[in-house]
């Protein structure tokens, strides 16, 4: 199978799987036992994703279970420690932000908060004018994805935070789709909540993180106790976080790979497509990340391109069924051909030569059908 539906989860790297055998095997005890108080290397562990993560050591971070766990962490924690208080309770987003981010603030909505929707523009981008009118006195946050895993686009987010800082707003950024992709200047940008996953860098599922500025810290949602005696979000799984660490210290080590290699694996693929079969490239004219491509082909419909594709061994996606889908997101004639194209560090230059001889004659094919219909 090639697999290059990696918007979602991509494949586990081996350090991460080695690290989290070795805990369910060998070290499953409990880290708070004080016979277990030196048994994992937990200081360095943290060392690792505040170095990969460019966070400051002042910040607070929190391991959970996944971005979505971060991301509720946070959009609630924002409404019960902030919004209560100051009776700020409009917050801005995107249209075509990630179902966590969406979903969420459907249910604050429920609470009565004013949520305002921003449309991006062709490019997938944040109109910066648009976002200056819709602020008002009440907005409290703005959350946004730093980059769409699907479309591949980048939110101008330096830009953005420049914003909330004149007017004294809270900004999340989720970067899940980003880190690991690019280098990002997380030092000069103020952002006050960064969440992300560890599955899209090669980490285990069940894990993510929520990093909070000093002076923004949120109560946790969930009481627990930490590995060292404080008080955190949920229960602490030690071997996913080293599973986490691990993954964050490979994807640190091959960052120039996929910024460079994978960039030009993504710039091959686009180039045939469009000298073969005339593909339309989305968000070219924006930065994106170097792993994404959008496509879409005259005459072919995305769905059954993809069940054609996947009869022989090849995974691609449009989205999901009701959030994040290409069809909602992609304006014009070409909505619902529209098809997306992610690869990971573990893609090979023979998996996207092979992908790319089976994409062709299979858009081939079904445009010559829909011609003859």
């Amino acid at each position: 199978m090639i697999y290059l539906d990696q918007h979602t989860s991509v494949l586990p790297c081996s350090s991460a799987i080695d690290r989290l055998q070795t805990f369910l095997h060998k070290k499953w005890y409990s880290s708070n036992s004080p016979y277990c108080k030196n048994t994992y290397d937990l200081e360095n562990a943290y060392q690792t994703i505040y170095d990969f993560t460019g966070a400051k050591y002042e910040d607070t971070f929190v391991f959970t279970s996944s971005a979505s766990e971060a991301i509720n962490q946070v959009l609630f924690g924002v409404y019960h420690d902030v919004i209560k208080k100051t009776g700020k309770t409009h917050i801005i987003t995107s249209k075509n932000e990630q179902a966590a981010i969406l979903l969420t603030l459907k249910k604050l909505e429920e609470q009565g908060i004013i949520v305002h929707y921003l449309e991006p523009n062709q490019d997938g981008v944040i109109n910066l004018g648009e976002l200056e009118r819709t602020i008002n006195p009440r907005v409290s946050l703005i959350t946004l994805s730093w980059a769409d895993a699907l479309t591949g686009t980048i939110q101008p987010v330096e830009s953005i935070a420049q914003t909330c800082e004149k007017h004294g707003i809270l900004f999340h950024v989720d970067a899940s789709a980003i880190l690991g992709k690019v280098y990002l200047p997380l030092n000069d940008i103020d952002i006050h909540y960064m969440t992300f996953c560890g599955n899209l860098l090669h980490g285990p599922v069940s894990s993510g993180g929520l990093f909070m500025k000093k002076g923004h810290e949120l109560s946790p949602l969930i009481i627990g106790e930490n590995e060292q005696g404080g008080l955190r979000a949920g229960p602490f799984d030690v071997g996913s976080f080293l599973a986490l660490s691990a993954a964050c210290q490979q994807s640190l080590l091959y960052m120039d790979h996929m910024s460079l290699d994978v960039a030009r694996l993504r710039s091959s693929l686009e180039r045939k497509l469009q000298q073969e079969v005339g593909a339309k490239i989305f968000f070219q004219n924006n930065p994106r990340l170097p792993n994404v491509s959008c496509v879409a082909f005259e005459k072919v419909n995305s769905e059954a391109l993809l069940y054609r594709l996947y009869t022989e061994g090849l995974v691609a996606s449009f989205g999901g069924d009701r959030w994040q889908h290409l069809s909602n997101i992609i304006k014009g004639d070409l909505a619902n051909s529209a098809v997306s194209f992610v690869l990971s560090r573990y893609t090979t230059k023979e998996e996207i030569d092979q992908a790319t001889d089976i994409i062709i004659k299979n858009v081939k094919f079904l445009q010559t059908l829909s011609f003859d219909l």
